[in-house]
């Protein structure tokens, strides 16, 4: 009876524990001129658009920065120039 009980509550952690990969909500929007906000699900950040390249800062992991990218070179063909990461 004992190994039942076990067996049940040891089944029933396992289902609580399953989850579902999401994919991230993404988005960039234009703030004001060439200054643009990124976010990444809670994670928000800004690239800025300039004459001589653009400048990205924080873009948290390597798949958001692989979309982020992509979404900048469909605004510019300015190259990306500066990456600018906090520590927080």
């Amino acid at each position: 009876m004992k190994f039942l009980l076990a067996s049940i509550l040891v089944s029933l952690s396992l289902l609580g524990s399953t989850t579902f990969a999401q994919e991230p909500v993404r988005e960039a929007s234009k703030v004001s001129g060439d200054v643009y906000r990124f976010v990444n699900n809670n994670h928000r950040s800004v690239f800025i658009i300039t004459g001589h390249g653009v400048v990205v800062t924080d873009p948290i992991n390597a798949e958001a920065a692989t979309w982020l990218r992509a979404k900048i070179e469909k605004l510019t063909d300015q190259p990306i120039t500066g990456i600018f990461i906090s520590n927080l």
